[in-house]
């Protein structure tokens, strides 16, 4: 009976940590392809100003002088920054699910614009009187067409996640996104989930499954830990690189700080029980001296 049950922990324990490694995978890529990991890491590797620096290069130089730096400072207030991220994100998701996304448009962009316009002349850098706002509109609206193609082309550059390191991370982690759907995630829980217990309730007199699911949890973090640091280590200077390296390294980031903490609760799971069952016992027996002396006399 020992032997059939010390088997069944090996294999439960097997299988936790095949389920743990499945689940801490499909959410580490969940979360590296999330809008907010996408908004951070383009706002950390700098790609909107990349993309804006490109884009509008000719067009701030044509306009010259007082003018060409409130245009520039426009394209890179908050407001326009937002709207380009949200598009990259869009341009990204369809890239790894398949979604479809609609190219920037004339009217879309210069309503990100005149937000952009507001949001200078909120904050002080610039007080755009309302006929420099009307002649900056006017001539960006003329350029409208020629900068949405270039920013779409732009996009359409770095929806395949632009440069060769990042081209061979994205086939190798992100070529099927498939198996991230939310029931497939949900089921991959349920499993890991159901294991865990099933590990908890064999070893339930020991309390030795908490230690188990702790002990798991933690060595699969730890590899995840390891991957958080080692894409550190290799991030690249091209932008788009450094934007992909950047959103894994976030996935991976999150998805160990998780494993630990939940490393964490079963090793106090088991330390609590443990306290818990051995003063039990100690009571229990106690409670048979005090009967057997009790009756012996």
């Amino acid at each position: 009976m020992k032997a059939v049950k010390i088997i069944s922990s090996v294999i439960l324990i097997l299988l936790l940590l095949t389920a743990e490694s499945f689940v801490m995978g499909i959410f580490s890529v969940d979360r590296a392809v999330s809008k907010e990991s996408v908004y951070e890491a383009m706002e950390e590797s700098n790609i909107v100003s990349e993309l804006v620096d490109e884009a509008l290069s000719e067009e701030t130089v044509n306009m010259g002088g007082t003018y060409g730096d409130m245009l520039d400072a426009v394209f890179r207030t908050q407001a326009v920054k937002d709207f380009l991220s949200d598009y990259m994100t869009a341009v990204i998701d369809a890239e790894l699910y398949g979604n479809i996304y609609e190219e920037i448009g004339s009217d879309e962009f210069m309503q990100a614009f005149s937000e952009g316009i507001d949001e200078v002349n909120k904050s002080g850098s610039y007080n755009i009187s309302a006929m420099e706002s009307e002649f900056l509109k006017q001539a960006v609206q003329r350029k409208a067409p020629d900068l949405t193609q270039k920013l779409n082309s732009q996009a359409d550059r770095y929806d395949s996640l632009d440069g060769e390191a990042s081209e061979k991370m994205a086939d190798g982690i992100l070529s099927d996104m498939g198996f991230l759907s939310g029931p497939v995630k949900a089921v991959s829980l349920l499993v890991t989930a159901l294991v865990c217990a099933g590990l908890i309730a064999l070893c339930w007199t020991s309390k030795l499954g908490f230690l188990w699911c702790a002990v798991v949890t933690a060595l699969i973090s730890s590899v995840f830990w390891g991957l958080h640091y080692l894409i550190q280590g290799v991030i690249s200077i091209s932008a788009s690189d450094t934007m992909m390296y950047l959103m894994i390294e976030k996935g991976f980031g999150s998805v160990y700080t998780a494993g630990f903490i939940i490393a964490a609760v079963f090793m106090a799971a088991f330390i609590i029980f443990r306290i818990i069952f051995r003063n039990k016992k100690k009571t229990t027996h106690n409670e048979n001296i005090s009967y057997t002396e009790s009756t012996h006399i």
